[in-house]
């Protein structure tokens, strides 16, 4: 079976001299879908709209739109309790020559659609687009073309909700000799002005993610490649989440967080200093403290963070509301413990309001930031009202079950 990027060199090998001659597009030869992103990308975007409704799309650089119509073919015509997966989808665009085209293409989705030239470089809101007022913006090999990453992202951000999602397509293999050769045909491939893209405009996940974290995003979310061979990957689908500006620990009826410590190791101690910081960045202050002295203090509307040693189990005065930091059970079975005691006491305790959560990592442990990374994005999410939707006048949860997605989302992560 031909690779993805074989596939790709192939058809531009095959068109060059047309392409040369301005006979053919190149846009129209390249952006797509290769590999097995397209049916993982529409098994993500089925969960999605699940979990959110009515959803309002912006689709920044669309081009050809190639990705539009994978997301309209997969999300235009689906119904769930009478509600729409699309909203509305907004179909931008630098070239007010490809919104002409876009309208014909996509006229059987006339009542959802809606097209607007945007220069992504510059602030949206200066061009007329409503700051954070869209659920997700998709982004399909057009950010690597802007010249400064970071700006760009910010821009992006401006227009994402607090919780909204970007997708972002990109080739992530920048050293492949190949990619200047199928891409390089394109006028706008190159116009970077940071050091570290002097050679290339193409950049690794790992310096997406690092970009993502500094222009408002958290870190990814999920990763969709094209192939599981590495030898053969070239495209990714990245998600991330656009960071709510701040986060009040009251607004979902606590006093105050505590961590509490299992021992002084470095892990811990290191985890913690990381943690405070974390929540700092969300306005909120995060208290510590050592297991044994729970039990001289109020627990009483307390978020409690639970790290203990994240290789051994201790239970001692537990609170109403709880994140359990575990390791990996495979590794240590006396891990798994917390998993029968907490499923227990969530059945056995007569209180309303009881949210126990353990959230386990897998071994190797991640790296102490990643770590702390993870712990406060599934704070924010376990914990935010708003996870609850309400359908047909009865409260049910957002959660689909997909297998695929819930092996990959956060590698090494499980929650119980």
């Amino acid at each position: 079976m031909a690779s993805p990027r074989g596939e790709l060199l192939v058809r531009i090998g095959e068109n060059i001299i047309p392409i040369f001659k301005k006979e053919v597009n190149p846009l129209e030869l390249m952006f797509g879908f290769p590999g097995s992103i397209k049916p993982l990308l529409a098994k993500y975007l089925e969960a999605l709209s699940f979990n959110r409704p009515n959803l309002r799309i912006m689709e920044v650089g669309a081009g050809t739109g190639s990705a539009t119509e994978v997301i309209l073919e997969v999300l235009g015509s689906r119904t769930t309790a009478d509600l729409a997966s699309i909203g509305r989808y907004h179909f931008t665009d630098l070239s007010g020559g490809f919104l002409e085209r876009a309208r014909k293409r996509f006229s059987k989705w006339s009542s959802l659609m809606e097209y607007d030239i945007l220069d992504i470089e510059r602030d949206p809101a200066a061009q007329g687009f409503q700051a954070e007022s869209y659920d997700v913006v998709v982004a399909t090999h057009v950010l690597h073309a802007t010249a400064d990453l970071q700006r760009t992202l910010a821009n992006v951000r401006s227009l994402l909700k607090p919780g909204g999602k970007l997708l972002l397509i990109e080739n992530m293999q920048p050293d492949l000799r190949c990619t200047p050769f199928a891409f390089g045909v394109l006028p706008g491939w190159w116009t970077s002005i940071e050091p570290d893209r002097a050679l290339n405009p193409l950049i690794r996940e790992d310096r997406w993610n690092e970009i993502l974290g500094k222009s408002g995003f958290t870190s990814t979310n999920l990763i969709l490649r094209d192939t599981e061979d590495n030898s053969a990957h070239e495209i990714s689908v990245v998600v991330s989440t656009a960071m709510k500006s701040e986060f009040d620990a009251k607004t979902c009826g606590f006093e105050s967080i505590l961590a509490v410590c299992g021992s002084d190791t470095q892990l811990n101690s290191e985890l913690v200093v990381s943690l405070v910081q974390r929540f700092h960045q969300h306005s909120v202050e995060l208290q510590t403290c050592n297991y044994h002295n729970l039990r001289n203090m109020d627990l009483r509307n307390t978020l409690a963070l639970v790290l203990l040693d994240l290789n051994s189990f201790d239970i001692s005065n537990l609170t109403e509301a709880l994140i359990w930091v575990s390791g990996d059970e495979q590794y240590n079975p006396k891990l798994s413990m917390p998993t029968g005691v907490i499923r227990t006491i969530r059945w056995e305790r007569d209180l309303e309001n009881i949210n126990f959560s353990i959230l386990r990592f897998r071994n190797p442990l991640p790296d102490i930031h990643l770590l702390s990374d993870k712990i406060v994005e599934f704070y924010c999410h376990n914990f935010d009202p708003r996870l609850g939707l309400e359908r047909n006048g009865s409260s049910c949860s957002k959660m689909i079950p997909f297998g695929q997605i819930d092996y990959s989302i956060l590698s090494g992560l499980t929650i119980f």
